[in-house]
Formats: C-alpha cells, structure tokens, sequence
C-alpha cells in the first residue's frame, strides 16, 4: 500500500505461520476515495506485515459491496449444501 493510504479498517481473514503470509480485508483512504481492498502479506525480516501484488482493491460503494456480501452468503449456504 501506497504511503498516500490511511487504513480505516483491517481484519484478518487467514494467516499461516508456516509460510510467513496472510490475508487481510482492510478499507483504505486513498485521493479522497475509500477503497475494499482483499490482500496476502508476507511478514519480512523486521518483523513487519508487508502487503504483496496477490490481492485486489475495489471502490468502496456500498450497493456493489452489499451485492458483493449477498453473493458470498449465497457461496457459502451452496457450500454447506454440497459440502464443498
């Protein structure tokens, strides 16, 4: 992430200390616009969480975020279903 960008929101989603890395779903500020963004982070030799080109930033509106949540309920509950 740029050093324009000011974190509004983090939260962790997976993390595995066996290859140094997680994924993060955080909401940005960046040029006045707020952005979702899902990425994998590697942790370096400091000891610090540094983000990777593996993920995506999307603007931050919230009726294509609540489309975006309604189709992940929708994966999940035909996950359950199958057993994926």
């Amino acid at each position: 992430m740029s050093n324009d960008s000011e974190v509004l929101f983090t939260h962790t989603l997976k993390e595995n200390l066996d290859d140094f890395s997680q994924w993060r779903l955080t909401v940005t500020e960046f040029r006045g616009e707020q952005y979702l963004n899902i990425r994998e982070y590697f942790l370096d030799f400091d000891s610090e969480w540094q983000p990777t080109k593996k993920g995506i930033s999307l603007l931050l509106e919230m009726t294509f975020t609540a489309n975006l949540l309604e189709g992940l309920k929708r994966l999940v509950s035909e996950g359950e279903q199958s057993e994926v």
